[in-house]
């Protein structure tokens, strides 16, 4: 068959280079969420490195566009929980209706204590039995997070996170 070819050994420093920095770099251009390694990196890059911190808003912001919401809400509270970005105090609101009415335009409390003595199928559900908040638990197993958010909502989250982080 006499096949004639040669290869080429990125490593290190040049494998960042060649390989892995051209990718980052599309990564902001593809909405493509079905590609894991494209999905990480854009996951990775909304909480990287906050010495470059203008640059990373810049990205969050442009990444998120791409990130359906109910999963940017899911991964976003992960991170401000386990950053401990979330004080008691705003616990107390974003478990208050009003509050998640003016700040976010929802009908329901973005957050909802876990009470051990009912099943959590029963309390994600509202008094007609209809689902409200993710099954998934938050801040180390004592809340859940509401889950009628919509592109609509994106906007009034993205300026309240960026509240957030800046205070």
């Amino acid at each position: 068959m006499k096949l004639d070819f040669s290869f080429r050994l990125y490593a290190n420093s040049d494998f960042e280079k060649h390989i892995i920095g051209p990718v980052i770099q599309l990564s902001g251009e593809i909405a493509d969420t079905s590609e894991l390694f494209m999905r990480s990196i854009q996951m990775y890059q909304m909480f990287a490195g906050k010495t470059k911190t203008a640059r990373r808003e810049e990205r969050t912001l442009q990444s998120t566009d791409e990130i359906k919401i109910g999963q940017l809400l899911r991964t976003t509270f992960r991170e401000l929980f386990a950053q401990r970005k979330i004080t008691e105090k705003m616990v107390s609101s974003l478990m208050d209706l009003e509050y998640s009415k003016q700040t976010f335009g929802l009908s329901f409390p973005v957050l909802k204590r876990i009470d051990d003595r009912y099943l959590l199928s029963k309390q994600i559900q509202d008094h007609k039995g209809r689902s409200r908040y993710w099954s998934q638990e938050f801040g180390n197993g004592k809340y859940l997070i509401c889950s009628q958010w919509y592109p609509r909502h994106r906007k009034k989250f993205l300026d309240w996170l960026n509240k957030l982080l800046h205070e």
